[in-house]
């Protein structure tokens, strides 16, 4: 059957309907289309916002003043703060203290006692007064310090002990 002859053949109520219902179609295809690129829009600013609350967390996280890696090092942060406070020095002062006790230990074995050995000097007023006093200086935490303190501490002594080999 050809297009002249259905449109013949077809009674007008059914053409019209189905000119309707075409219609009808469009209409609420292009509504849905509308709808999509609004959803899209709010759905972009929805990102952009996550996207500026989670650096506005971040930017509130002290900045870190050492590097993850094995063996822990100290940023650049960290190093600016080592040298404001005189952390080496302290730590060339400290370290015979601590010669004996890790003398013949591993690198890590050296490191944790450094750890412990900062924990229990903060017990001194003097000394956790100096870290918080940097800490306040530098715009940090007083655990971001007390680490640059460790790990001085333990440079110094893995440069002044012997260890085993590996």
């Amino acid at each position: 059957m050809s297009m002249h002859e259905w449109v013949t053949s077809t009674p007008w109520w059914v053409a019209l309907g189905l000119i309707v219902s075409l219609g009808y179609g469009f209409f609420r295809a292009s509504k849905w289309f509308g709808t999509t690129d609004n959803r899209l829009d709010a759905l972009e600013r929805r990102v952009e916002t996550i996207g500026e609350d989670t650096k506005r967390i971040f930017d509130r996280l002290p900045t870190p003043t050492v590097e993850g890696r094995s063996p822990i090092q100290l940023t650049e942060f960290g190093t600016k703060i080592s040298t404001a406070a005189g952390v080496k020095t302290w730590a060339a002062d400290h370290a015979p203290n601590l010669a004996d006790q890790v003398s013949g230990k591993s690198e890590f074995e050296v490191f944790e006692t450094c750890v412990a050995y900062v924990a229990g000097q903060l017990e001194m007023d003097g000394f956790a007064r100096t870290i918080r006093q940097a800490a306040y200086e530098h715009g940090t935490d007083a655990e971001q310090v007390k680490k640059v303190y460790e790990v001085e501490l333990r440079d110094r002594l893995l440069a002044t002990t012997d260890r085993p080999v590996g």
